[in-house]
């Protein structure tokens, strides 16, 4: 609720250029999945564009490994290098993205992800935000589609097979 001071706008624009970036890295990569990634970079990119935002500040690269809780309930935020102006939407679909993506990991339980991410969602709601649950539902789409590259950068073993996982869960979040 702060104003943006000097930051950048981030548009839908900048998302579809980094969601056609990941599909391009995947395609590098895992040809075998190129057409696949590429649809849906097209797919969500169109989507996003049409959806309304809701403007504010945003973190950037909003997830758990960014925050810092310590005793009596304090909160910290780290990692601001990605901050701007832009669709808040964006920072809750990281976190849930993800969430995700460790749950395809194999490092998270689906129950366990998805108690997390209502406690998110409720604090964000309590904390007088609001998103649609459409709007939402692509957006944590087009975050776990940029995160597609992941299991190639971090050397998972099966990695084309962790990759194609995503993909498959991008297209379930996608419809």
């Amino acid at each position: 609720a702060q104003p943006p001071g000097g930051l950048t706008s981030r548009t839908t624009q900048h998302e579809a250029r980094a969601l056609h970036a990941a599909a391009g890295a995947v395609a590098a990569v895992c040809p075998a999945l190129a057409s696949q990634a590429q649809r849906l970079a097209r797919q969500l990119a169109r989507r996003l564009v049409g959806l309304p935002a809701t403007p504010g500040l945003v973190h950037g690269d909003f997830y758990a490994r960014q925050v810092l809780l310590q005793g009596g309930g304090t909160v910290g935020l780290i990692d601001f290098d990605e901050a701007a102006y832009g669709d808040c939407t964006s920072d809750l679909a990281n976190f849930l993205a993800h969430l995700e993506y460790e749950v395809l990991r194999g490092t998270l339980g689906r129950a366990r992800a998805e108690a997390v991410g209502a406690a998110l969602l409720e604090g964000y709601s309590g904390a007088g935000g609001a998103v649609t649950v459409q709007s939402l539902s692509h957006h944590v789409a087009a975050r776990l589609l940029l995160l597609a590259p992941q299991p190639f950068r971090t050397f998972t073993s099966g990695w084309p097979t962790h990759t194609a996982a995503l993909l498959e869960r991008v297209a379930e979040l996608a419809v």
